[in-house]
């Protein structure tokens, strides 16, 4: 017979273990899901935590990665940092401590700006391309930075530099004017000479949609017309930019605002030596022109020959400009308001400045070597006004319909200016001890002119 008692208790035991079996999954699901509440809240703390981070930062690498990339950057040999750069690692320096301190790059509000060398650099080597090259997205991929961020450091650079406008591009006075002339006259032999004038075109790569066709310059495309003064350092002492392409370079004076500081700008016998293209005026000696617009007597093209020696200068100085800074080779910024020009115009001068900048603090061989290779791979008359381009009724009557100022203006010789051309000729001959009948004389039999 059974043991009933036994197996009752049995029966107990096993349903009493299963009951607590049971229990404790319970309780083992409801730790299990507490923990899983708890990494959940955990992960979103991190997110969280790893959004305002980077709401606060400005740059997704490290800092240490653009401190190591701008040293890698100095690291390069002196060749390959003028080549990206467009000055020596000296000038680039010397220009760092000159904008350091400027308020564009000590904003207390927002995020940390990175570096100010790494912006410079970026800058630098954007006016230093042209052509296809010259993409926000070929220097975002080079400086592994946002495409954005070009355009920003871009800006940034560009808005210091032009607050040194006044420091490097300035007219002399006093002293300094003096100091000039003097040096003209040891080097050419002309007194009074303050500096030498001429004009260049500025391509940009894409027609604007505002009147596209009076920046449709003489060499077949789109352009900006330009002004400037040097002297026989190359040094830019005036400059004036924002011309349509169809102007030509008396246009340019006369539509300028260069004419407005004459008097403060030339006092009594002083002038500048310019192209052919120029009106002969008080203040202006231009070399004469070809004999098929002017007839050139045998002093005249003595004297020219002597005048164009001095005015190369100005071609110098527009190859050291253009081959130090090739992005004036091509103007790639989308012109599409009348108010974009302002973009042109700005990056225009702050070549001009930073041009400048370099004549001072760079090496002089440097400079040689930029205008040798320049010349070596542009043709001058590509960039520089010829005794051939001269006042074109046509050229300049196809824009009436437009109800436009082309700026193309002819080169009215005043009798002022003729006065002072002669003057200056027989001054310059006599002391050379060039006897003007005799020129005159000998041209007249040699090319039988009357």
């Amino acid at each position: 017979m059974p043991n009933t008692t036994l197996r009752h208790d049995l029966i107990g035991n096993l349903q009493e273990n299963h009951n607590k079996n049971l229990e404790e999954a319970k309780e083992l699901i409801e730790m299990l899901q507490a923990i899983n509440e708890l990494n959940s809240l955990n992960d979103s703390t991190k997110y969280m935590q790893r959004l305002e981070e980077l709401e606060s930062t400005r740059y997704m690498l490290p800092r240490d990665s653009y401190v190591a990339f701008e040293e890698e950057f100095f690291e390069k040999s002196e060749v390959e940092f003028r080549r990206s750069v467009r000055m020596s690692k000296a000038c680039f320096l010397a220009l760092y401590e000159e904008i350091k301190d400027d308020e564009i790059f000590n904003v207390k509000a927002g995020p940390a700006q990175r570096s100010i060398k790494v912006q410079m650099l970026v800058a630098l080597t954007r006016f230093g391309l042209y052509g296809n090259g010259a993409t926000n997205k070929v220097l975002g991929n080079n400086f592994h930075i946002s495409y954005g961020s070009v355009d920003k450091y871009i800006e940034r650079f560009i808005n210091a530099i032009m607050k040194r406008h006044g420091k490097y591009v300035k007219w002399p006075m006093g002293k300094e004017r003096k100091r000039i002339m003097k040096r003209h006259e040891e080097l050419f032999g002309l007194p009074n000479c303050i500096g030498f004038l001429g004009g260049s075109l500025f391509p940009i790569y894409q027609s604007p949609h505002l009147h596209p066709e009076l920046f449709w310059s003489r060499k077949s495309r789109p352009a900006i017309q330009n002004m400037v003064i040097c002297d026989f350092d190359l040094r830019i002492l005036f400059g004036e930019t924002g011309h349509y392409g169809s102007a030509n370079d008396p246009g340019v004076v006369m539509k300028g605002g260069f004419l407005d500081h004459l008097d403060a700008y030339f006092e009594g016998d002083e002038y500048v030596v310019s192209d052919s293209a120029y009106a002969k005026a008080r203040w202006c000696v231009p070399i004469g022109k070809s004999p098929k617009y002017e007839a050139l007597t045998g002093s005249d093209r003595k004297f020219t020959y002597f005048l164009s020696r001095a005015r190369v200068s100005i071609e110098n100085c527009f190859g050291a400009l253009k081959g130090g800074f090739p992005s004036l080779d091509e103007l790639r910024i989308r012109l599409n308001e009348e108010e974009d020009m302002d973009s042109y115009n700005l990056w225009i001068v702050t070549c001009f400045i930073l041009h400048n900048f370099c004549i001072e603090n760079d090496s002089p061989a440097y400079m040689a070597e930029i205008i040798d290779y320049f010349y070596r791979t542009h043709s001058r008359d590509e960039y520089f006004e010829t005794a051939d381009i001269h006042f074109s009724e046509k050229r300049s009557s196809k824009f009436k319909k437009y109800d436009i100022d082309t700026n193309f203006v002819p080169d009215v010789h005043t009798s002022e200016g003729k006065e002072k051309w002669e003057s200056l000729k027989k001054y310059f001959l006599n002391l050379n001890h060039y006897d003007i009948k005799s020129l005159d004389d000998s041209y007249k039999e040699k090319y039988h002119y009357e």
